[in-house]
This record gives C-alpha cells, sequence and structure tokens, in this order.
C-alpha cells in the first residue's frame, strides 16, 4: 500500500497542519530533526510530547551538516 506524506510547514500550527494532512488524504507529516532538536516554530513545547499526544503518524528526517557525512557515514 502507497502512503503520502508531506513536510510539516513551519508557519502553521501543528493542529492545522494534522487537518490540512486529513482533509487532503495525507498519511503522515515529515518533521526535521536537526542539532538534537526537532524542528517547527508552530509546534508547542515540549515538541515530542505534543506530537505524540496529537497522535497523527510522523517521520523523522534528520539533517546534517555536510561535515557531518563522513562522521556519521557507514560508506567509506
Amino acid at each position: 500500500m502507497i502512503e503520502y506524506g508531506r513536510s510539516n510547514r513551519w508557519y502553521n500550527d501543528y493542529d492545522s497542519e494534522i487537518e490540512f494532512c486529513k482533509k487532503n488524504g495525507f498519511d503522515f507529516l515529515q518533521v526535521w530533526y536537526k542539532d538534537g532538536v526537532l524542528q517547527g516554530d508552530k509546534i508547542v513545547e515540549p515538541k515530542e510530547k505534543t506530537i505524540l499526544e496529537k497522535g497523527f503518524p510522523i517521520i523523522i528526517h534528520a539533517l546534517f551538516e555536510i561535515e557531518d557525512y563522513d562522521k556519521y557515514s557507514s560508506y567509506r
């Protein structure tokens, strides 16, 4: 089964993002993770708790600096 998701938009609150997804047939939200923190200006802190309480599926997209590639890559 194919599922469709979309990236969380920074300028909308999290509840509006979930509502938009449900209305338009998206199955999950992509939330960015950078420097040890979930990204999103309009996700109520603590973000992890808010995301869990809302119960809408997410995937976490980890962002790294280009210098981190060698540090975290298993390809050598």
